[in-house]
């Protein structure tokens, strides 16, 4: 499938003949929907991906191929992930923890456990976070599985940030971007481009911030990597607000929101409406930013994302909405 979309169908199609003579065709059909769903997930589609992945574990379920249901499972529970369904994802990829042991599979187990760190942290659970990201670095290092390593890295940095060690999670985000330049991964790039600018912008570094969240959202154009660019817009956003320019902000803010709108990434819409409101307030549109907080506020009480609830309930009581 990926290959018919970048113009290859000869190749793509030798692919499939190939695995339709070695499989049965009800096994087949658990790949291409497999594959399917997760070209449809990249495009933008969570809905069309989830309905795949779906009948993907009904036919593996059947077939006792625990192995594709692992995976089916797990890729579930990275939209529900995504949609803001930490509890969900959180069931599914703990199912997909325990087939990928009872296979001895440690390649899948390393991606699982990464998944399963990053709604630890999200819950606020740093130490049991970071313990499940070490046991995914040492699978990483052992298996020589780099793409994985780096993303690791990346999320321990993060982790880093958090307790206050900026210097630490410098260091193993500067570790990732050269791991990505070596496999060529932009998309990994771009994320510890991101990462690097937050920092900078932490650091009181503006310019730095602005000229790497620039160059992310380059990238992230370029690889057509939805979740990145709306992540680079919204940081852009913030850094114009702070240097007063307003209507610049709000113009990033709104692409920012209407592709959070599209991929369906409930966390970050909120967190847009509520800059979005913060910056019309400060314009005294205070209708059209009541509108937007309430928006976020019902949107963040869906996580519940608590230290976001709050923030927005701060800026209503602050402009007297």
């Amino acid at each position: 499938l990926l290959l018919n979309s970048m113009g290859y169908p000869a190749k793509a199609g030798a692919i499939w003949e190939q695995m339709a003579a070695s499989t049965s065709d009800l096994d087949l059909r658990r790949a291409m929907l497999g594959n399917q769903a997760l070209t449809l997930n990249a495009l933008g589609n969570p809905d069309g991906a989830m309905a795949l992945h779906k009948e993907e574990e009904e036919i593996c379920r059947k077939l006792g191929n625990l192995e594709g249901l692992q995976r089916s499972l797990g890729n579930q529970a990275v939209i529900h992930f995504a949609r803001g369904d930490l509890a969900k994802a959180m069931a599914l990829h703990k199912k997909e923890e325990r087939f990928c042991r009872k296979l001895g599979d440690r390649e899948s187990l390393q991606f699982s456990l990464g998944n399963q760190a990053n709604i630890l942290k999200a819950w606020g659970y740093l130490d049991d976070a970071m313990a499940l990201h070490k046991e995914e670095e040492l699978i990483c290092r052992d298996l020589g599985i780099s793409d994985s390593l780096q993303r690791s890295l990346g999320n321990q940095a993060n982790i880093l940030i958090i307790r206050g060690d900026r210097d630490g999670a410098l260091k193993l985000f500067e570790e990732q971007e050269d791991i990505c330049h070596e496999i060529g991964n932009q998309d990994g790039l771009q994320v510890s481009l991101g990462n690097q600018a937050g920092i900078a912008a932490i650091r009181d570094d503006p310019d730095k911030a602005l000229r790497l969240y620039i160059e992310q959202e380059r990238i992230c154009t370029e690889i057509r990597s939805l979740e990145g660019l709306q992540g680079s817009l919204g940081n852009q956003a913030v850094i114009l607000a702070d240097r007063g320019d307003l209507e610049g902000a709000l113009a990033l803010h709104k692409r920012e929101e209407n592709l959070c709108r599209h991929i369906q990434n409930v966390k970050a819409l909120a967190e847009s409406l509520c800059n979005q409101a913060l910056i019309l307030a400060k314009q005294d549109r205070l209708v059209e930013a009541r509108h937007a907080s309430d928006e976020a506020y019902d949107l963040a009480l869906k996580g519940p994302y608590v230290d976001l609830i709050q923030y927005i309930l701060e800026i209503k009581k602050r402009f007297g909405f």
